[in-house]
């Protein structure tokens, strides 16, 4: 167990703050039909995003670097629509033709990616003209830190989700021991527009995975209070995650 987050596991699809993130990228997305159009989601892990995308869209595509999770990915996909693939390859080097996707999805991953700029630049390669980028990544104004701590070459998993504040210690700081990059908004939109994208919207979501407690009391609490949070336009900074939506130049 660990504080706030319960058993340490990959997200499920009916993970109350997964169904909230896949609504949140919907959302982005509602002004564009799917119905004929290709979607790419980069570091898709166990396929959560990929898997709800793909009952939409014409063709749904998913790719990870991790064996087990697209493992996991394949057998849930088992009798889903045969317009659903998954794939072992790597963001900075995407093994598709150029203009072939409508829409590239990187959801909680650019910020584990060793060459985000590299990453980013692959995604404009394989987006049509005007297609459309979805991004989300870790808030540095929300005051938990969400990933793991490195100790010199040692990454101590206990403390996932235990740090407060640690998000805001300066960057020196966390460089010496943070596993994961984290954004502000600034700085987010700032890398996307500089690698062939115009940001067109960019939302704060407060919604933690607390619900992996498996109380329903406690997910429901978590809904109210965090969607309340969310709207507020104070707290609303201080969420979790950014997301942007930004289209091709």
């Amino acid at each position: 167990m660990t504080l706030g987050l319960g058993t340490i596991r990959r997200p499920r699809a009916e993970d109350l703050a997964i169904i909230k993130r896949t609504e949140r990228v919907l959302g982005l997305l509602a002004h564009l039909s799917l119905a004929d159009k290709t979607v790419l989601e980069i570091g898709c892990g166990n396929g959560v995003y990929t898997l709800s995308l793909a009952k939409l869209a014409q063709r749904a595509i998913g790719i990870d670097i991790a064996r087990d999770a697209l493992r996991e990915a394949r057998e849930d996909a088992v009798g889903f629509k045969a317009n659903t693939e998954f794939a072992i390859a790597n963001a900075e080097c995407l093994p598709f033709s150029d203009s072939c996707c409508d829409v590239v999805m990187i959801i909680e991953a650019l910020e584990h990616i060793q060459n985000p700029e590299i990453a980013l630049k692959e995604a404009e390669r394989v987006l049509k003209n005007k297609g459309y980028l979805v991004v989300s990544v870790p808030n540095r104004l929300y005051p938990l830190e969400m990933h793991y701590i490195r100790i010199g070459k040692t990454i101590i998993r206990g403390f996932y989700g235990q740090v407060p504040f640690f998000s805001w210690a300066p960057r020196f700081i966390r460089k010496r021991f943070q596993t994961a990059r984290i954004y502000t908004k600034k700085e987010i939109t700032k890398i996307v527009e500089e690698n062939g994208f115009v940001a067109c919207q960019v939302q704060y979501s407060a919604f933690p995975r607390l619900d992996m407690l498996g109380r329903k009391r406690i997910t429901e609490f978590c809904d109210r209070f965090f969607t309340h949070l969310e709207r507020n336009a104070f707290f609303k900074q201080f969420g979790m995650l950014i997301f942007v939506l930004a289209q091709k130049r």
